[in-house]
């Protein structure tokens, strides 16, 4: 436990991050998951991915978009791409306040060799709920991200927020990779296989708080070959993991609670 409070104290208190650093022919998947998180055309260099939720798309003010900048071998090229909910393949349409681009994360989800890009819209209109939110799965590949899958939201209801904050981590150890969704007060967890067509239904996960949403970082914090997710809220940051020796999604559960704060990162630090 003593290794768990060191670096995740440590990511608590140097990180502020809103965006990130961080698709492909059919469903099937080949051998090898992608080297890099986030290329998402296979070239072997890490690529660029900025939300800009307060962008003006269609007349619809604060409706979001996300610039997507293509890296190669002496850094970022002038190739770029932006995405919004006007873009072919992408789902959805954008509305005002959608905020989409207002969290990103990425990683091989259907794991055919090419990173994909995950967006969330927290102010997204859908179910016809005002700010239930949404997000949104670009796949990476040859020509990526111009296809999508929205995934499943769970139960609507007005200022839910969904895909607030987003993390990709391997949470259950089977070296597949899953996603976490935090809102205003839920957070959801996706596992299980993922495809072009059709994400994991995911479920909710009940914190020890009133309220298990908030901004969400991964990584192994405790070096047990499973990623931990830490929470984190005004007061609080809970770290939610699996017990040794368990591989279902429904042991996931709140482990290690630290001090508070705004914003959260993990690293080698």
């Amino acid at each position: 436990m003593r290794n768990l409070v060191r670096f995740v104290l440590a990511a608590a208190v140097v990180a502020s991050v809103t965006g990130g650093l961080p698709a492909v022919s059919a469903d099937r998947a080949v051998a090898a998951p992608a080297r890099q998180a986030d290329d998402f055309n296979g070239d072997g260099y890490r690529d660029l991915a900025v939300g800009m939720p307060s962008k003006t798309v269609g007349g619809k003010t604060q409706a979001g978009a996300v610039l997507v900048t293509f890296g190669s071998a002496h850094g970022l090229t002038g190739k770029h791409v932006t995405l919004t909910q006007n873009s072919p393949g992408v789902p959805g349409a954008p509305g005002y306040q959608d905020h989409f681009g207002g969290s990103i994360a990425s990683g091989d989800l259907n794991r055919d060799g090419y990173a994909d890009l995950l967006v969330g819209a927290e102010g997204d209109r859908t179910a016809g709920t005002s700010l239930n939110g949404s997000v949104t799965v670009l796949w990476g590949g040859p020509s990526p991200l111009r296809g999508g899958l929205a995934l499943p939201p769970g139960p609507a209801y007005p200022s839910r927020m969904f895909g607030a904050s987003l993390a990709v981590g391997d949470f259950t150890g089977d070296s597949a990779p899953d996603v976490a969704v935090s809102g205003q007060s839920s957070l959801r967890l996706y596992t299980g296989t993922f495809t072009r067509t059709k994400a994991p239904a995911g479920r909710e996960v009940t914190g020890p708080g009133p309220t298990s949403g908030g901004h969400l970082a991964a990584g192994d914090f405790t070096g047990d070959g499973k990623d931990e997710l830490a929470v984190v809220q005004q007061k609080d940051t809970f770290v939610y993991g699996q017990a040794p020796g368990t591989g279902d999604a429904g042991s996931f559960t709140a482990e290690a609670r630290l001090a508070g704060g705004d914003t959260v990162a993990a690293g080698d630090l």
